[in-house]
Protein backbone atom coordinates (compact mmCIF):
# COMPACT_ATOMS: atom_id res chain seq x y z
CA UNK A 1 0.00 0.00 0.00
CA UNK A 2 1.27 3.40 -1.01
CA UNK A 3 1.36 6.10 1.35
CA UNK A 4 -1.25 8.19 -0.74
CA UNK A 5 -3.07 4.98 -0.88
CA UNK A 6 -2.95 4.97 3.24
CA UNK A 7 -3.47 8.35 3.65
CA UNK A 8 -7.07 8.07 1.98
CA UNK A 9 -8.13 5.15 3.50
CA UNK A 10 -7.68 6.53 6.52
CA UNK A 11 -9.40 9.84 5.68
CA UNK A 12 -6.31 12.05 6.29
CA UNK A 13 -4.07 14.06 4.01
CA UNK A 14 -0.49 12.47 2.72
CA UNK A 15 1.10 15.48 3.69
CA UNK A 16 0.05 15.01 7.60
CA UNK A 17 0.69 11.40 6.91
CA UNK A 18 4.03 12.41 6.01
CA UNK A 19 4.80 14.56 9.09
CA UNK A 20 3.62 11.57 11.45
CA UNK A 21 5.80 9.05 9.21
CA UNK A 22 8.95 11.48 9.92
CA UNK A 23 8.40 12.48 13.74
CA UNK A 24 7.29 16.17 12.28
CA UNK A 25 3.84 15.97 13.93
CA UNK A 26 2.87 13.96 16.67
CA UNK A 27 -0.89 11.38 15.67
CA UNK A 28 -3.27 11.58 17.91
CA UNK A 29 -5.16 8.51 18.99
CA UNK A 30 -7.84 9.33 16.47
CA UNK A 31 -5.59 9.35 13.84
CA UNK A 32 -3.75 5.77 15.15
CA UNK A 33 -7.07 4.34 15.11
CA UNK A 34 -7.64 5.91 11.58
CA UNK A 35 -4.35 4.28 10.20
CA UNK A 36 -5.00 1.06 11.97
CA UNK A 37 -8.79 0.65 10.83
CA UNK A 38 -6.61 1.38 6.91
CA UNK A 39 -4.09 -1.36 7.54
CA UNK A 40 -6.62 -3.81 8.97
CA UNK A 41 -4.93 -4.21 12.10
CA UNK A 42 -5.79 -7.12 14.77
CA UNK A 43 -7.05 -5.31 17.86
CA UNK A 44 -4.25 -6.88 19.83
CA UNK A 45 -2.36 -4.83 17.21
CA UNK A 46 -4.26 -1.99 17.47
CA UNK A 47 -3.54 -2.17 21.08
CA UNK A 48 -0.07 -2.15 20.54
CA UNK A 49 0.03 0.68 18.15
CA UNK A 50 -1.67 3.09 20.55
CA UNK A 51 0.52 1.94 23.28
CA UNK A 52 3.40 2.96 21.02
CA UNK A 53 1.88 6.37 20.23
CA UNK A 54 1.92 7.04 23.90
CA UNK A 55 -2.11 5.72 24.71
CA UNK A 56 -3.94 3.57 26.62
CA UNK A 57 -5.41 0.36 24.98
CA UNK A 58 -8.85 0.80 23.81
CA UNK A 59 -9.88 -3.45 23.81
CA UNK A 60 -9.98 -5.35 25.97
CA UNK A 61 -8.02 -9.27 26.58
CA UNK A 62 -10.61 -11.82 26.17
CA UNK A 63 -10.07 -14.17 29.16
CA UNK A 64 -11.97 -17.36 29.02
CA UNK A 65 -14.12 -17.14 32.30
CA UNK A 66 -13.79 -20.70 32.16
CA UNK A 67 -10.09 -20.95 33.58
CA UNK A 68 -9.79 -20.67 37.01
CA UNK A 69 -5.89 -19.26 36.40
CA UNK A 70 -5.40 -17.81 33.27
CA UNK A 71 -2.41 -18.94 31.84
CA UNK A 72 0.24 -16.91 29.14
CA UNK A 73 -1.20 -18.17 26.53
CA UNK A 74 -5.01 -18.29 27.61
CA UNK A 75 -6.45 -16.22 25.57
CA UNK A 76 -5.59 -18.75 22.40
CA UNK A 77 -6.84 -21.57 23.86
CA UNK A 78 -10.25 -20.28 24.92
CA UNK A 79 -12.98 -21.81 23.31
CA UNK A 80 -15.71 -19.39 24.37
CA UNK A 81 -13.01 -16.45 22.69
CA UNK A 82 -13.45 -18.72 19.66
CA UNK A 83 -16.62 -19.64 19.19
CA UNK A 84 -17.71 -15.58 19.94
CA UNK A 85 -20.15 -17.15 23.14
CA UNK A 86 -18.10 -14.81 25.33
CA UNK A 87 -17.99 -10.90 25.06
CA UNK A 88 -15.31 -9.34 26.60
CA UNK A 89 -16.69 -6.48 29.46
Amino acid sequence: MSQADLAFEAGISIKHLSYVETGKAVASRDILLQLAAALGLSLRDRNALLEAGGFARQYASAICPRLRSPTPNARSICCCAATSRFRPS
